[in-house]
């Protein structure tokens, strides 16, 4: 596979990431690369080292976006916006249970107290 100018910057932002352990597979020369990132994307929470290793897998072609979207659909994910980040939740079905269930009842805080359910 050849590299372009923008897949290798996106290469170094991702092993600067990466925490250490990994950095020595994460290396241009690794013919398995993308396969180390694809599990580095299911590990992971960071939401731009996400970014990031997405952004390299859609300048490399459609089989490897095909392995980030087929692994990420296996659990549900819940997509939150804080200060212009997108963070990513996973989210099981008691968490959403949960999560929905306390939508349905506002509660109201005083200085530490319920005060109207």
């Amino acid at each position: 596979m050849t590299f372009t100018k923008a897949m290798i910057d996106l290469a170094k932002e991702i092993r600067r990431r990466a925490p250490s352990e990994l950095k020595p597979t994460l290396k241009m020369a690794n013919p398995d690369l993308f396969d180390e990132l694809g599990k580095l994307f299911h590990k992971t929470d960071d939401a731009v080292m996400k970014a990031l290793i997405r952004e390299i897998c859609e300048l490399a072609g459609d089989p490897w976006i095909d392995v980030l979207t087929d692994e990420d659909s296996q659990g549900q994910a819940s997509v939150r916006q804080y200060r212009g980040i997108t963070l990513f939740e996973k989210m099981t079905s008691e968490s959403s249970a949960h999560h929905q269930k306390s939508e349905a009842t506002p509660k109201r805080i005083y200085r530490g107290r319920v005060v109207s359910s």
